[in-house]
């Protein structure tokens, strides 16, 4: 998984296989939401 932010965006990338939400909680927990 990869991110960048563009304002107040957050752009996200998943690898294949990688799963939705379990990768949208560590870059929650990461950021800091």
């Amino acid at each position: 998984m990869e991110h960048t932010r563009s304002g107040s965006d957050i752009l996200v990338r998943l690898d294949p296989g990688e799963e939705i939400h379990a990768s949208l909680r560590e870059l929650a927990d990461r950021l800091g939401f």
